[in-house]
């Protein structure tokens, strides 16, 4: 599932990239739940698949589970023309070139990078490999949405940028075993750092 955040012009919400289309996955849940006539369909939802990525995540894995069944749902409301009609009209389904794609997560509880780990990037640097991890953090606020501009001080002389791959700790967690690294990863994400 490539999970998303997204702004449909009133809120930023989580979502699901389908092809070139944005599934909001706390509509899309509210949906199945009332093909089934549940009259809390919308409370239920709200609860187990949250409106923000954020909430989403805090529900661990039973929430990205009940977020795998609203995608599969509307997948299955896209097959036919008339529920495709519907999708789109109750804003489950938006067009991916009509939404605004925000960070992934956005404000994140915390970002922990990792220094000097590209050989090339430290040369470029004059700076020799570390021995042991060099790792930093950056603040919450600086996460911005594709295709957001990247604004620098005027008073910056020199900007140094990385592209990096991002891992996201869904679960908290400290002090695990390198085996159980993946038991904590909820996805993966592009981070461009600049310094």
């Amino acid at each position: 599932m490539r999970l998303v955040s997204f702004f449909d012009g009133l809120e930023t919400r989580a979502g699901a990239v389908l092809g070139a289309k944005v599934v909001d996955l706390n509509r899309a849940h509210a949906a199945f739940l009332s093909s089934f006539e549940e009259p809390r369909a919308w409370a239920y939802s709200d609860a187990s698949v949250p409106a923000s990525m954020l909430d989403l995540l805090y529900e661990g894995d039973a929430g990205l589970q009940w977020a795998s069944v609203a995608l599969e749902f509307a997948e299955r409301l896209l097959k036919s023309s008339d529920t495709r009609r519907m999708a789109f009209r109750a804003g489950i389904v938006r067009e991916l070139s009509d939404v605004k794609l925000g960070a992934p997560v956005p404000r994140p509880g915390k970002i922990l990078c990792l220094g000097l780990n590209y050989k090339d990037h430290a040369k470029e640097s004059h700076l020799n490999l570390p021995r042991e991890p060099v790792l930093f953090s950056k603040v919450s606020s600086s996460v911005i949405g594709h295709g957001t501009p990247i604004e620098i001080p005027r008073a910056t002389k020199e900007v140094d940028y990385e592209v990096e791959l991002a891992f996201v700790i869904g679960k908290k967690c400290k002090e695990i075993e390198p085996r159980q690294a993946d038991d904590y990863i909820v996805g993966y994400t592009i981070l461009n750092d600049v310094s």
